[in-house]
């Protein structure tokens, strides 16, 4: 990403414009328009140990924005396949479904034991106001 070579001809014509880390501070300037360097656009000083961040300079809009990109690396990619095809997975119910009802598992309506049994459920009757977490 070098602002100075004309590689895209049209570059002015972008309504979205993005500056990863860059060289100089001169840089920013021709990446993104007059100006946004002095708005907070400090793409040259984004440190080799932040990959991902960038500034980005949206048509209609003054300011730059910040931003970060995730990174998933090779060893994440394979973790989630291995999860993703796992047979031996052991799916457990929630306590409380989303429409309201309660699920067949739930303390309160005597439903068959699951692997959920060592959930302890604390009723917080408010009296002890300078406890800020109750420990289960």
């Amino acid at each position: 990403q070098e602002p100075i070579k004309e590689v895209v001809p049209m570059r002015g014509l972008f309504p979205t414009k993005i500056a990863l880390r860059l060289e100089e501070a001169s840089y920013v300037d021709m990446a993104l328009g007059e100006g946004v360097r002095e708005r907070g656009a400090f793409a040259d000083q984004i440190p080799d140990y932040m990959p991902g961040v960038a500034y980005v300079k949206t048509e209609g809009s003054r300011e730059p924005l910040r931003v970060r990109a995730a990174y998933t690396g090779d060893d994440d990619i394979t973790e989630l396949v291995r999860f993703a095809t796992s047979h031996d997975a052991t799916v457990l119910d929630f306590p409380n479904r989303d429409d309201g009802t309660e699920s067949a598992d739930s303390p309160d309506t005597g439903g068959e034991s699951s692997e959920t049994d060592d959930i302890e459920y604390i009723d917080d009757d408010g009296e002890d106001e300078d406890d800020d977490f109750d420990a289960a």
